[in-house]
């Protein structure tokens, strides 16, 4: 997704461009913020809410829904600016 994406492009540049202690909280962040989600989605084992347009491509691993990890991670790298800034 874009989102991954864009993490692999901003982390290495906040560490290029001089600042790897953000560049480390970043990192620190989005790790503690995926391990944890994924760990409470196994946890709560929700279902995703019914979207009859999407086909699952792999029906070998279940995937949960709740806490979404992409919210998750965009809420705890908000926190990481507005503490750093």
């Amino acid at each position: 997704s874009l989102c991954k994406w864009s993490y692999m492009v901003i982390l290495p540049l906040c560490f290029w461009t001089g600042d790897p202690q953000l560049g480390a909280e970043f990192t620190l962040c989005l790790l503690l913020g995926t391990c944890l989600g994924n760990f409470a989605k196994n946890v709560f084992a929700l279902p995703r809410p019914p979207s009859p347009p999407v086909k699952l491509l792999q029906h070998t691993m279940k995937d949960f829904g709740f806490p979404s990890v992409h919210t998750l991670n965009a809420v705890t790298v908000s926190g990481v600016l507005m503490v750093y800034y």
